[in-house]
C-alpha cells in the first residue's frame, strides 16, 4: 500500500522504497525570463538517497508529478511493507481526482 503522508521528521529507514520524498524544482535558464524555465519533479529514496523516478516538464502542473507517481507506485507494488511518498502538499500533490 501507498500512502501520500507526512513523516514527521522521522527520515530514516532500514528498508529500500518504505520512505519516500518528492517536491518540485524550477530552474531557469536562457534570458531567465517566463518562456526559459524547466521543472523537474524526481522521488527520492530515503534508504538509499537514490532517486528513483522523475520527470521534466515545461509546467509545474498535476501532469508533473503524476508521470513519476504512477511509476514508482508500479515498482513498490509487491513489497511486503507500507511505503510512505512525503512531499511539501503543494497545489500539485492537493488535487482531489
Amino acid at each position: 500500500m501507498v500512502r501520500l503522508e507526512n513523516l514527521n521528521q522521522r527520515f530514516n529507514t532500514d528498508r529500500p522504497y518504505q520512505k519516500l520524498c518528492t517536491d518540485i524544482s524550477e530552474f531557469r535558464y536562457g534570458n531567465c525570463d517566463i518562456n526559459h524555465h524547466i521543472y523537474l519533479s524526481p522521488i527520492m529514496d530515503l534508504f538509499s538517497g537514490a532517486i528513483i523516478s522523475y520527470n521534466i516538464s515545461s509546467h509545474p502542473n498535476m501532469n508533473c508529478v503524476m508521470k513519476p507517481l504512477k511509476e514508482v507506485i508500479q515498482l513498490v507494488n509487491d513489497l511486503p511493507y507500507r511505503t510512505t511518498i512525503h512531499s511539501d502538499q503543494g497545489a500539485q500533490y492537493q488535487r482531489h481526482f
